[in-house]
């Protein structure tokens, strides 16, 4: 394998304070004669003008030509370019760029998600197209997500034809360095080069791992071995199950290059381009022996590894349980080192021929498709993949095959249908090294392929709702990103895919479609407050048509109630690539008023979207944030969960928006800072529970300590004491956010756990406003399903303010809902109101539009289930509460998802809670029980 090694570079960083005192020494830039910092140039300038002037050049960015590489500052000479919807970097990063390529890496102290700390490539785009879709990536040792390597320092610099950053570091006996480079004589790519050696016994180091986040195939990974063909897998993911090692050593394979494809729906278009190059020991005597790679990808992340040790010349390029075994005993020895090398080819197209025509040596093909809405999924006869093509604006394509192919297979997908070719090339070449030097200049033309005429259908204009299309019982998906993307065999659905259509009544809706000929049930809906409507099509190839279909109508009263929903996410989030205006008319469509964007940890306004367009009388939105925990550390070694807050507000040209540092931090202290920042602001814990044990997102599953929360034991009992014990330097503690995520999108099964818990903390007197939101990542996720129905004196989005949202919220005046809209109250005291009294009237009205059935009232007192009524019908019913000693009562609505319901909200079921009403005795405060602390 042709290799390329890094220039290398004499460094020096003057450190800001002691390794390991948690002080994070960084270089502002280095040379390769010097480095200085500010503290040094002015002890310069006190002994004399030249040593002053010398030493303020070596401390200014430095840059050859076009190379550029230094940390960003609110005055740098070279200004961050825009970098696009994933782009988080801002002052205080690192920015590399060669003109063309730019690449941030954040700084020491700007956590990176799986990381406590910076150092991570974070960002990567074309420095004129903000077209960044890159999440992130770390090195990784041993393969654990908590052993990312420290970082100590940071250091750039540049020289003709070449420009670098280095990340380095030195922790448990190792010293790390991982260096970033782009230089011309590898145009297009991003270089990475990771070394770590062996200074001191410590911990064992028996695999290394550089990791790429794309949670959600927020890129869509095209999983390739340029040496093995039969090995490459293509678009056919694994459902890979890391809590399972099974299911882990199933996954690995020998592939070394992934091609990470970024959606079709999002212009300008990016692929990445990611190859293993070299993986290497070198021993005392500075031999160096290649050692074997892996590659493990899935929907989520692709982990690149290699051995830091060699294996015999007999073993196998794929390592297996044995292989992993040994990893897991063998050891980097003092004196020793391991380099790893990739790079990463940053590509203007969308798809995985700008890639794989960079590595194949074998005949062009070329062809003419008669729509360019298509995506073209190349294979052998096998089936084995060898790449994915997107035609240009005029339907023209063309790929290269590698050598070694003498027929293949087009699988072409659009939105009408599919269309396979095989073709034979006549080869009887044998060679199967894609990488061989001298190149087949053949070239095939395919010619023009009829992919057939779809029906057009012209969509309604300047109307709210949302369309899904039928035929028979199978739904039509639109948006697709027109691609083979699987996962355990399942058709792996993200981004603008759906299976309904969004018209906010925008200038920017569909204003048409393109259909497979046929017959057509067609459904409009608008939320649950609105009737559904129906129509029938009969659609005919070549012909154009237009929808006449009935606008859905209010069929429920509303008023004194907003819909809001305050957990949404849309592209800017690192596992998503929903389009941001895609997300706006799913929410409008939906008949949501009111949307909280809560990206993963990147703190955005939606505001500037919503009034592009005009769609500011129809929706209120401020922003949010969700602080998402993923690093493990000494405050909190299970993470801090998810949480979001809002509003808040972002910071322009801040690292992630100006979200507030909150790795290596308890909940506590987190909830602490943005109280202190945003005193109005709502902190509300999300999704506290799931059926699947994931550290990162269920707090109440681990309290940031690896001990579950016990609803049967006081808060103060070992192990959920954790919640209440004060924190250094705040008198807030892990339990005192403001709202709890009772029900997170459609699971009756999660919500009944996160109730438990809840009912727990009510009855220790904390009281949490609970709160029902979708969590929705893409638009196939119903957004606004659930949401929080919240009472407010101006039901109206163009009239209502942010802060009588807040307030209410905050008072407690919330209903959850999937469907049925309810009030509740006692006496007149509503949900989150004290009734002063030990008797009175509870008053349960109902309304629901007649495709939202309800069957069932349940009324749960201080906890325990006290009535259970029939119900099946909008109406009012009432029964008396008489109590001895202060309470809460909670009221709940169910349904059975049935016929219409059903077939809009698969999985969901008609269901709705209010917060509890609180009944005092005595009229001297509601307390529940003698607790650690009343928190009314």
């Amino acid at each position: 394998m042709r290799t390329y090694p890094l220039q290398r570079f004499f460094l020096y960083a003057f450190m800001a304070g002691t390794p390991g005192s948690g002080a994070r020494v960084r270089a502002v830039v280095s040379t390769p004669g010097g480095g200085c910092t500010w503290q040094r140039i002015v002890a310069h300038c006190r002994y004399s003008l030249l040593a002053c002037t010398a030493a303020f050049l070596l401390a200014m960015p430095v840059y050859s030509a076009d190379y550029y590489a230094a940390q960003v500052s609110a005055s740098s000479e070279y200004p961050l370019p825009a970098g696009g919807m994933d782009a988080m970097g801002g002052v205080g990063d690192w920015l590399l760029s060669d003109g063309d390529i730019c690449a941030v890496i954040s700084d020491s102290n700007h956590a990176s998600f799986l990381a406590a700390e910076g150092g991570a490539l974070i960002d990567l785009w074309h420095c004129d197209a903000a077209n960044d879709q890159w999440s992130v990536s770390h090195a990784q040792l041993n393969l654990q997500k908590d052993q990312i390597p420290p970082t100590d320092t940071i250091t750039a610099g540049t020289q003709d034809g070449a420009a670098w950053i280095e990340v380095a570091g030195r922790r448990n006996g190792l010293h790390t360095a991982v260096r970033y480079q782009l230089a011309e004589s590898h145009p297009g790519a991003l270089l990475v080069e990771s070394t770590v050696s062996r200074v001191e016994e410590g911990p064992r180091l028996g695999m290394f791992g550089a990791i790429i986040l794309h949670p959600g195939a927020s890129l869509r990974p095209f999983a390739l071995d340029s040496q093995e063909a039969a090995a490459s897998r293509g678009f056919q993911l694994d459902a890979i199950d890391t809590t399972k090692p099974a299911s882990i050593l199933s996954s690995v394979s020998a592939s070394d290059t992934q091609i990470l494809i970024g959606s079709r729906h999002i212009a300008p278009g990016i692929t990445y381009g990611v190859r293993t190059l070299e993986a290497l020991h070198i021993d005392t005597d500075g031999r160096a022996r290649p050692v074997t790679p892996f590659m493990l990808g899935g929907r989520e992340f692709s982990l690149f590894g290699a051995f830091t040790q060699p294996f015999p010349g007999f073993w196998s390029r794929t390592p297996g349980m044995i292989s992993f075994a040994l990893g897991q005993i063998r050891d980097l020895g003092v004196g020793e080192t391991f380099v790893y090398r990739q790079s990463i080819a940053v590509n203007r197209h969308a798809d995985a021929a700008v890639v794989t025509d960079q590595i194949y040596r074998g005949a062009v093909v070329s062809g003419t498709l008669n729509s360019a809405q298509a995506g073209i999924t190349v294979t052998d006869d096998n089936g084995t993949p060898i790449t994915f093509v997107r035609p240009a604006d005029h339907g023209g394509f063309s790929f290269r095959l590698p050598r070694s192919i003498d027929s293949f297979r087009l699988v072409i997908e659009t939105p009408w249908g599919q269309t396979q070719l095989a073709h034979t090339t006549g080869r009887t070449d044998s060679n199967t090294t894609s990488g061989a030097a001298d190149i087949d200049l053949g070239a095939i033309d395919l010619g023009a392929i009829d992919l057939g005429e779809p029906a057009q259908l012209l969509l309604p204009r300047g109307r709210v709702m949302s369309l899904m299309f039928l035929q028979g019982d199978e739904r039509t998906l639109f948006n697709s990103e027109l691609s083979t993307l699987t996962v355990g065999n399942a058709r792996a659905l993200g981004g603008a895919a759906s299976y309904r259509i969004s018209l906010a009544g925008s200038s920017a809706d569909l204003p048409s479609v393109a259909l497979a000929p046929g017959q057509y049930r067609v459904i409009a809906s608008r939320g649950p407050e609105y009737s559904v409507t129906e129509t029938h099509l009969t659609l005919s190839a070549g012909q154009r048509h237009t929808l006449e279909i009935a606008d859905p109508v209010r069929q429920v009263d509303s008023s004194g109630l907003i819909g809001v929903d305050l957990h949404v996410h849309s592209g800017i989030s690192f596992d998503s690539s929903l389009p941001l205006q895609q997300r706006v008319k799913d929410f409008v469509a939906q008949g949501g008023e009111v949307l909280v964007p809560t990206e993963h940890n990147v703190t955005y306004d939606f505001s500037p979207i919503v009034e592009a367009m005009g769609l500011d009388d129809k929706l209120l939105t401020f922003p949010g944030v969700e602080i998402t925990g993923m690093a493990r550390s000494a405050a909190a070694p299970t993470t801090i969960g998810h949480s979001n807050v809002f509003p808040v507000a972002p910071l322009a040209g801040a690292f992630m928006g100006g979200t507030l540092p909150f790795e290596g931090k308890r909940l506590g202290q987190v909830i602490a800072d943005y109280k202190a920042a945003f005193p109005q602001s709502i902190f509300q814990l999300n999704h506290p529970r799931t059926e699947i044990h994931d550290d990162d997102v269920t707090f109440f599953n681990h309290l940031s300590q690896g001990v579950a929360y016990d609803p049967a034991l006081p808060v103060d009992a070992p192990g959920n004491h954790t919640l209440v014990e004060p924190l250094p330097g705040t008198h807030y503690r892990d339990i005192d956010f403001d709202a709890i995520e009772l029900l997170n999108g459609p699971s009756m099964d999660v919500y009944a756990l996160v109730r438990e818990d809840w009912f727990s903390l009510l009855r220790q007197n904390f009281y949490k406003v609970a709160t029902a939101n979708s969590d929705s990542h893409s638009s196939h996720e119903t957004v606004a399903f659930p949401r929080n129905y919240v009472v407010v004196a101006r039901d109206d989005p163009a009239q209502v303010g942010v802060e009588e949202i807040v307030s209410a919220i905050k008072r407690g005046a919330v209903y959850g809902s999937t469907g049925p809209i309810i009030r509740v109250d006692i006496d007149g005291a509503g949900p989150g109101d004290t009734h002063p009294k030990n008797a009175g009237m509870l008053n349960i009205h109902i309304d629901h539009a007649p495709w939202v059935p309800v069957a069932q009232i349940r009324v749960w007192l201080n906890g325990e289930l006290w009535q259970t009524l029939p119900v099946d019908k909008a109406g009012t019913t009432s029964l008396p509460v008489v109590v001895e000693r202060d309470s809460f009562v909670f009221v709940e609505v169910y349904g059975q998802a049935q016929q219409m319901y059903a077939r809009l909200l698969p999985g969901f079921t008609p269901f709705a809670f209010a917060n509890p009403v609180f009944m005092d005795v005595a009229g001297d405060g509601w307390q529940y029980d003698a607790g650690p602390q009343a928190s009314r």
